[in-house]
């Protein structure tokens, strides 16, 4: 069960991010669902798994029983790229397989709030679940 204060600390640390990157400061959103039916304690172990490797200026959380958010501060596209193709190399979780499909969005002109950023990788994810196989794509500026 997703809490609702863990979505509105995501949130509220997102805006502040937002205000960052509106600064300069590069800012990425990398939004991942797995492809197919999960079991929803794989999910949790993927979730803990991918908590604790991350740098400590990230945070990675779960957003709904199936999607995951990754705000990646002081991160350009090519670094979201990278940490989205390292989620990718996490083929197994419990020795039960794992196909994720990846978002990316990076801060850009003409974002202006943190939905802006969302809205993007939001339309990233969703190409990538309808090109499936894993498929990481980019938001479209």
């Amino acid at each position: 069960m997703i809490e609702r204060s863990d979505l509105e600390h995501f949130t509220t640390i997102l805006e502040f991010a937002a205000g960052i990157a509106d600064r300069g400061i590069p800012l990425s959103l990398v939004l991942v669902e797995p492809e197919g039916a999960a079991d929803p304690d794989v999910l949790e172990r993927f979730a803990t798994h991918v908590s604790t490797r991350i740098r400590r200026s990230d945070r990675f959380a779960k957003l709904t029983q199936v999607r995951f958010a990754a705000l990646l501060v002081d991160c350009n596209r090519q670094g979201a790229m990278i940490f989205a193709d390292r989620l990718q190399s996490i083929r197994k979780v419990d020795d039960i397989d794992l196909t994720l499909a990846c978002g990316i969005a990076w801060w850009s002109e003409p974002m202006k709030e943190y939905g802006d950023l969302v809205s993007a990788a939001e339309a990233a994810l969703q190409r990538a679940r309808t090109a499936g196989g894993g498929a990481i794509e980019l938001h479209r500026p």
